[in-house]
């Protein structure tokens, strides 16, 4: 049988663990923020094997290893670990490295976190394919704003992101699936109208982002783009008020979207809590080159009928054998349910895979071809980044 690990804090400073309502130890949290993997000060980070053993002693030892020995191992669903908590200091810590000396547990049984009291959606039409509606947000600039005034000074460019890139690969394998995938691929435009416009209720939604995620001023936001190349962050409240009622996962494939540095900051935490039931974010920075497989692997198994935890755990195989010699980046990724929510797995047999929804191609009959005498040919970012800073300048006339 599965088993729960639950919390209740004695003083200000300390915890006790329980495990299946039986106690099991008691900790200091602020021991266990400190030399992170992902977080350490030192020149060379911490070894995420012994923070592992760390976090394990912390849970009872050979309290936990006696109860780990009646579990089978992953993916059997009754392998599952779940952390339950609500508390924004112990939902920082990252469980997810667990160690019990011989491995991480993660890589033997199904560990996710558990949300106690969310608000539980209605379960969907076993009878409707889901639809993965799908978002590639990879603005040119974000505004810069001074330190002291907050007045607007300008735009700074971002890093380029490997969004289209992924998404084909993601909507290509969903498509080469044998039976057919039962999910009907929708990819929108990253805005939040679309958001808006564009999410239809009449089948079940799984919700997909891949892009920027930040934390700002202690509160966890979604980088979108305002339509015109510039970055355009919203905080929990509004992708929450967007997405309630109509997803029942979101899987946001961008940095720092289950924080587990500042606590308070967790986005995938704060939309269980605001009514979506499943939510896969990550702890840290998201590697470019891992964002498509992992996300690849974890549609390919829930597709085939998985848990959505059975499916992050053949995703977190293929982060191990893409970063063999990297354990701390098999930790990134951590999964927020519901307490009580069921994962409805029935889903249509299909005969032929279901036509990809995409956007119209935009027209460009009326464009002119780079002269191949004039010189090199200059892409679009330097125009668009070109015409959005002679426009802040315009902005700013008369009012610095």
């Amino acid at each position: 049988m599965p088993i729960t690990i639950s919390f209740q804090r004695t003083a200000i400073d300390r915890v006790e663990a329980q495990i299946d309502a039986q106690l099991a130890a008691s900790f200091e949290p602020a021991a266990l923020m400190v030399d992170q993997p992902l977080f350490s000060q030192r020149p060379v980070p911490a070894d995420p094997r012994a923070y592992g053993q760390r976090l394990f002693a912390a849970l009872g030892g050979d309290t936990f290893r006696t109860a780990l020995a009646r579990l089978p191992r992953a993916p059997h669903m009754d392998s599952l670990i779940a952390i339950q908590t609500a508390d924004a200091e112990l939902a920082s810590i990252p469980w997810e490295y667990l160690h019990d000396g011989a491995d991480f547990l993660i890589l033997n049984y199904l560990l996710v976190r558990e949300v106690p009291d969310a608000p539980l959606p209605s379960p969907p039409a076993p009878d409707l394919p889901w639809r993965l509606v799908v978002m590639g947000s990879d603005p040119l600039v974000q505004e810069v704003r001074d330190p002291k005034t907050g007045l607007f000074t300008g735009y700074a460019p971002l890093p380029r992101l490997k969004v289209v890139q992924e998404l084909d690969l993601l909507r290509d394998d969903l498509l080469r699936q044998t039976p057919p995938a039962p999910i009907r691929w929708q990819r929108i435009a990253p805005t939040r109208q679309a958001l808006i416009d564009d999410l239809d209720p009449r089948e079940p939604i799984l919700f997909h982002y891949t892009g920027h995620g930040d934390v700002e001023n202690g509160a966890p936001v979604l980088c979108f783009d305002d339509g015109t190349g510039c970055m355009d962050p919203r905080p929990v409240n509004d992708l929450a008020a967007d997405l309630r009622g109509l997803v029942y996962l979101a899987f946001l494939n961008a940095c720092r979207t289950a924080d587990s540095r500042e606590p308070g900051a967790n986005l995938a935490l704060a939309l269980v809590q605001h009514g979506i039931p499943v939510v896969l974010g990550t702890q840290y920075q998201v590697l470019d080159e891992a964002a498509a497989h992992v996300a690849r692997a974890f549609y390919r198994w829930l597709a085939a009928g998985q848990h959505p935890a059975q499916a992050l755990y053949r995703a977190r195989l293929q982060l191990r054998n893409q970063f063999r010699s990297e354990p701390r980046e098999w930790a990134v990724p951590a999964l927020y349910l519901a307490q009580n929510y069921a994962w409805q797995v029935q889903r249509p047999v299909l005969h032929e895979p279901l036509r990809p929804l995409e956007p119209p191609a935009p027209r460009t009959e009326a464009l002119s071809a780079p002269d191949p005498v004039a010189g090199r040919f200059v892409g679009r970012n330097r125009e668009l980044l070109d015409s959005i800073w002679r426009a802040s300048l315009s902005t700013n006339n008369g009012r610095s």
